[in-house]
């Protein structure tokens, strides 16, 4: 079936809202493959890049180095420690177990801290050194779960059990890091030091021989006490510590991006260079960083180049992590490509439809005058699918796509393989079919990128004149590309991009002051002050929550 019709059907068809929806839809694909580069977590099973070496194995320092320098005033870090660090240290410091002891005359079971409460933390930054934080912590508390004991006492033996409440205590520590080999930073707790709050404790006596004498029952619950939290502040003594350090190296070493340098730090802020390629892309570290570019003054600030961006965009393609695939919304079903994709719209009349972008090569970035930034993606293969609902559509679909000519169907298998949809256009492993797949190239760009008074972002969203169009493989027959491109590109210019730039000057987050953006044809600093900061704790919380 040939995608070509006459010129007054096609101009027709350029005034139909439908036919330019449906090239907007498309043209979008697009663009989401660059803004959702970091979305890989979909499938594992796809093979490598058109560019990248079939030899080369998964992880191997094909990767190239790229860098981000961070700074975060003390202040932030306080306010980000009270949202997450304290109730992730509520998560997994839960319980704690002291095991059954029997020292003189008292014996007691084993005992189980659990409901550990902490009222706040607060962080101080290069104490005592640019590598170490000391930490005071306010109102630590724990309960111990009831527990049995046993007191002998001039052939008298008493039986009983106990709870306890530790409240009021505070904790100081100072925390050291140094940078591993793996890129990742080490945590040691140089110091541990309690100032003890209240124990109350409770007793309950099951035996009755221990009733006939109050002055026994006064000395043996006192040297209980005593005992109780002689072993209550050991454990906390001894392990501790131990596991403070142990959740803490922990959470370092799940982080999303590497450390190329140990913190630098002043009393008023941590500063750190990054590996600018997220972890779980696979790369290999990067040698260490000694060097901090200087960074703007604000409370969160980065610096980075666009030699960095590109060599983060390459690793993410290398890896096959500029990707992302979704069902598309029930309005946008066959019946919206009946126009400018007549074949897809007759082989299934209003099916759903499922989608799959992928980056064949990195996207390149240039910085230019007036704080432009432009991006052009090549070789974005758009596959899309057919999802019939019942048998009756699967079999009328497979039909359909049958009477085209063997090679475009084995070349569209090939395709679906490259891309890691599934291995075989028939597959079970998949319920989509696919019909086409696209490659498609264009140039975006945005200028004047600039902060106004600090709170909102201004910006031109620029014209695409080379959107560029090729069939990869097709079960639906010819497809007027010529026809895709000018529409794709009448749809951007025309009505997305006055749309999108309606919006300048966009309004920045609530708690954003005084956002800064300094730019050059090589590198790019931002930053920005926080206000209303318990407002922006609530929203990490809620976030988070």
């Amino acid at each position: 079936m040939a995608f070509v019709r006459d010129r007054a059907a096609k101009d027709e068809r350029t005034t139909s809202t439908r036919s330019l929806k449906t090239l907007f839809v498309v043209f979008c694909l697009v663009l989401l493959s660059g803004a959702l580069a970091m979305r890989g977590s979909f499938r594992d099973a796809f093979t490598r890049p058109m560019y990248v070496s079939e030899h080369r194995a998964y992880g191997e320092p094909d990767c190239r180095p790229a860098n981000v320098a961070i700074s975060v005033a003390t202040s932030v870090i306080n306010a980000f420690t009270q949202a997450v660090l304290i109730p992730a240290l509520k998560a997994e410091i839960n319980t704690a177990v002291i095991p059954e002891q029997e020292d003189d005359h008292i014996w007691v079971d084993q005992m189980v801290l659990m409901n550990f409460t902490l009222d706040s933390l607060t962080i101080e930054t290069a104490a005592p050194d640019a590598q170490s934080v000391t930490i005071n912590a306010k109102g630590f508390g724990l309960d111990v779960n009831e527990t049995r004991f046993r007191y002998s006492y001039l052939g008298i033996r008493c039986y009983g059990h106990f709870t306890a409440t530790l409240n009021e205590t505070d904790i100081d520590t100072t925390i050291g890091f140094t940078l591993l080999p793996e890129s990742y930073w080490n945590a040691t707790f140089a110091q541990l030091s309690f100032a003890w709050g209240t124990l109350a404790i409770q007793h309950s006596l099951d035996s009755k021989a221990c009733g006939i004498a109050q002055s026994i029952v006064e000395l043996f619950t006192g040297q209980m006490d005593k005992y109780i939290s002689e072993q209550v502040q050991k454990k906390l003594d001894v392990d501790g510590k131990r596991k403070a350090t142990e959740v803490l190296n922990s959470r370092l070493a799940d982080f999303y991006l590497r450390a190329l340098s140990p913190p630098i730090m002043t009393p008023d802020r941590l500063a750190v260079v990054l590996d600018a390629t997220p972890a779980p892309v696979g790369c290999p570290p990067q040698p260490a960083v000694s060097d901090l570019p200087p960074l703007l003054p604000r409370d969160i600030a980065a610096h980075t180049t666009v030699h960095d961006i590109n060599n983060v965009l390459y690793n993410v393609a290398l890896h096959g992590r500029l990707r992302w695939e979704d069902h598309l919304p029930d309005d946008m079903n066959t019946s919206l490509f009946s126009d400018v994709l007549p074949g897809v719209y007759e082989m299934c009349p209003e099916c759903l439809m499922y989608t799959l972008v992928r980056a064949s090569s990195p996207p390149v970035a240039v910085f230019l005058p007036v704080n432009t930034v432009t991006m052009t993606l090549r070789d974005v293969v758009v596959g899309l699918y057919v999802v019939p609902r019942t048998s009756a559509e699967r079999d009328a679909v497979e039909s359909f796509t049958s009477t085209h000519d063997f090679p475009s169907r084995e070349k569209f298998i090939e395709v679906s393989r490259r891309l890691g949809i599934v291995d075989d256009y028939k597959s079970n492993a998949h319920s989509d079919i696919p019909v086409l797949a696209l490659s498609c190239s264009a140039t975006l760009g945005v200028r004047n990128v600039t902060f106004e008074k600090g709170r909102a972002v201004r910006y031109q969203v620029l014209r695409v004149d080379d959107f560029r169009v090729d069939v990869v493989a097709s079960l639906i027959g010819d497809v007027d590309v010529v026809n895709v491109e000018q529409k794709g590109m009448e749809m951007w210019n025309e009505m997305a991009m006055p749309l999108i730039n309606a919006k300048s000057p966009y309004k920045l987050p609530f708690f954003v002051r005084k956002a800064v953006l300094d730019m050059t044809l090589v590198k790019a600093d931002a930053g920005f002050n926080i206000g209303l900061m318990s407002e922006f704790v609530s929203l990490i919380m809620r976030e988070l929550s």
